[in-house]
């Protein structure tokens, strides 16, 4: 009586080489994992690296471009409340910080940036600080609106922009020289 299994010889013609070199599971294994750990060591390396200099970045913005908006607290324009007035600028402050923590400046643009802050903010007066902030609002809007999205809105006390201009141009305004 037969269960259905036969017992058979293995034919002698066929040796384990007949089908070509073999690799072992496990050492397929070991080498999949040893790639795998590479490559993350690699990525973990260079995103270290590239962590560092943007939190070094937005550490110099937040140190020396914010701040520079903090002196017109100070001033006391016409027509604006005073506690109004301190929320725009602390908004802008705000509005500077998010601006070089977005990774979108380099350091010459950052340092460009505060030395046109410092020139411009140097000479303003109570009555040129609402068109000064203005202008700061629109030429940050236009190097990054997107990013400032989501951060304060613009103060109430700042104009729109008067239909008449038309629609403000996609380039960056130019500072001018003094």
């Amino acid at each position: 009586m037969s269960n259905g299994y036969t017992k058979t010889q293995p034919d002698p013609a066929v040796t384990p080489d007949a089908l070509g070199p073999s690799w072992s599971g496990r050492r397929f294994v070991i080498v999949g994992v040893i790639v795998l750990i590479a490559i993350w060591s690699a990525l973990y390396l260079v995103f270290r690296e590239w962590r560092s200099r943007h939190r070094e970045l937005a550490a110099f913005g937040a140190r020396e471009v914010g701040p520079l908006v903090d002196p017109l607290a100070s001033l006391s324009p016409p027509g604006v409340e005073p506690k109004v007035w301190a929320d725009a600028v602390r908004d802008s402050h705000a509005m500077l910080d998010a601006l070089t923590a977005s990774g979108l400046l380099d350091r010459p643009s950052m340092e460009a940036l505060r030395d046109d802050l410092h020139r411009r903010f140097a000479a303003t007066t109570s009555e040129s600080a609402v068109p000064d902030l203005t202008a700061l609002w629109d030429e940050m809007q236009a190097k990054a609106g997107p990013i400032l999205t989501g951060r304060p809105s613009r103060p109430p006390f700042c104009p729109t922009r008067p239909e008449i201009l038309g629609k403000p141009s996609t380039k960056p305004p130019q500072p001018v020289d003094s």
